[in-house]
């Protein structure tokens, strides 16, 4: 594969933590990671060159992660392909709301209502792409059991190398 891991972010909410983590880990780890912003200039090319080239897929949680049809498309991909999930929800700083972990299964029930008409096609149209086609009813399972699982957490902006890691002592090639 190409890629340790698959960035998966918002970038309304989550840029500059991306940007951060992708730099901390590519410079620690001395691997490569996916960062749509750094490695695409397609989005018609996202699963194909960057997802499912990776290892892993990193969600980046914040409050409105689950409004955004490509983060949920991307999580279900990795489900897809059995490309393994680490959740990571992002703590918000001054005040934001967070990702509420405690409502993210109801919310997914709900994904029909939840989300505005134009994200909802975006879905509905890829999964009738599928061969077979993909009922809503498995995608949100698939969602909800990789993302009803998140329990790491990380500060939004947080650049002291704290949540991140920092020095080098003992670090293990990937």
């Amino acid at each position: 594969k190409g890629y340790a891991c698959f960035l998966s972010h918002y970038k309304a909410e989550c840029a500059s933590t991306a940007r951060l983590l992708h730099g901390h880990l590519q410079d620690i780890l001395g691997v490569d990671v996916f960062l749509d912003s750094s490695n695409l200039s397609d989005l018609r090319l996202l699963f194909e060159e960057g997802l499912y080239k990776s290892d892993v897929i990193v969600l980046l949680l914040t409050a409105e992660y689950l409004t955004r049809p490509w983060c949920l498309l991307e999580v279900w991909e990795a489900h897809r392909k059995s490309i393994p999930v680490l959740p990571l929800v992002i703590t918000p700083v001054h005040g934001q709301r967070g990702f509420d972990e405690a409502e993210v299964r109801a919310w997914l029930a709900a994904l029909e209502m939840q989300l505005d008409q134009s994200a909802l096609s975006v879905i509905e149209t890829h999964l009738a792409a599928q061969d077979p086609p993909v009922s809503m009813h498995e995608f949100k399972a698939a969602l909800s059991h990789s993302i009803g699982r998140a329990s790491t957490h990380l500060a939004e902006g947080d650049g002291d190398g704290g949540a991140y890691g920092g020095g080098g002592g003992g670090r293990r090639p990937y």
